[in-house]
């Protein structure tokens, strides 16, 4: 089957396309585009309306790669930013109106896909994820149970 993942970050979205049969996964596109989303977000914990635009715009343009390549599934989550904003219902609006639901993660969830993303690309099993992003930062590793911690 295929999967678009797109990755609504504070300074870039990133997308993905893969597909993915059983425990094998194949890459078929990957793609960023810096929107800097949360760039008024420390000042005043709001999206700016430039902002939206040039990331909604970023994400019109990875559904339409999605489209062209047929995927079947997206998945679509936002990170720091948003999750920060006290207007990120803007954002959320202007999303659904092309049709995509979007997840706000909290910190711990972040920690984690970063953590499985690394820990399945490496083909570790024992590593630490120290994950820097726009507008927070993760680490995360695996003893006997997954700790995850944001900062």
């Amino acid at each position: 089957m295929r999967y678009s993942i797109i990755d609504i970050g504070t300074n870039s979205v990133r997308h993905l396309v893969c597909d993915v049969d059983g425990e094998n996964i194949k890459h078929i596109k990957k793609d960023v585009k810096i929107t800097r989303l949360g760039d008024s977000v420390s000042k005043n914990r709001k999206l700016s309306t430039d902002a939206i635009g040039r990331t909604v715009n970023a994400i019109k343009a990875f559904l339409d790669d999605a489209e062209n390549l047929k995927v079947q599934d997206i998945y679509a989550f936002a990170t720091s930013a948003v999750r920060d904003a006290k207007n990120a219902d803007s954002l959320m609006n202007e999303l659904t109106k092309l049709g995509i639901n979007v997840d706000i993660i909290d910190g711990e969830t972040e920690s984690l896909y970063g953590y499985i993303g690394v820990s399945y690309g490496t083909k570790k099993d024992n590593v630490l994820v120290l994950d820097v992003g726009g507008g927070s930062t993760e680490f995360s590793y695996l003893n006997e149970n997954l700790v995850k911690k944001k900062f």
